[in-house]
């Protein structure tokens, strides 16, 4: 399983900063507001006003980006990103096998037609000598058939008629 993109691991980092920086400035607002029910606003007020800004700020961004970030669309993103790595890659092995199979494929039929013309030849030559067999008795008989017509022709004019 390929692992996050470098921008999704920022962005995750960043989120998980943003999540500890608005932590963080809750308990600061939760003691701020503690300490000055305690101890009156009077007296943290100037402890705590050049502070403020430094601690609001921050918090503030935090929020902005908590507000404005998607993390579902996010996570579809990385998602959708690693189902296409895992098609490619995918698709490159099926080609590969493919290609093997093919390979594969047309050995066999090279091996069969072999095989096949070995079986065959034998045959096809017994054939083709039958065949010139049958002709050549053919041709003879019609020679034999032609020769007896012949003779009995001279003999039948070599008898006298009466």
């Amino acid at each position: 399983m390929p692992t996050l993109r470098v921008r999704t691991k920022v962005i995750n980092g960043v989120d998980s900063a943003v999540s500890v920086t608005l932590g963080v400035g809750g308990v600061a607002v939760a003691g701020a507001g503690a300490a000055a029910y305690f101890l009156g606003a009077a007296v943290v007020l100037p402890v705590i006003a050049p502070a403020l800004p430094f601690v609001a700020v921050p918090v503030l961004l935090a929020g902005l980006f908590k507000w404005f970030s998607d993390p579902a669309a996010r996570k579809d993103g990385e998602i959708r990103h690693k189902r296409d790595l895992f098609e490619t890659k995918l698709r490159e092995q099926l080609l590969l096998a493919q290609v093997s199979f093919n390979s594969q494929l047309d050995q066999v039929a090279l091996d069969f037609q072999k095989s096949a013309v070995q079986m065959i030849q034998p045959i096809m030559l017994e054939a083709e000598a039958a065949d010139k067999l049958a002709s050549l008795q053919v041709k003879m008989a019609k020679r034999l058939i032609d020769q007896s017509s012949k003779t009995i022709g001279r003999v039948m004019q070599a008898i006298p008629q009466s």
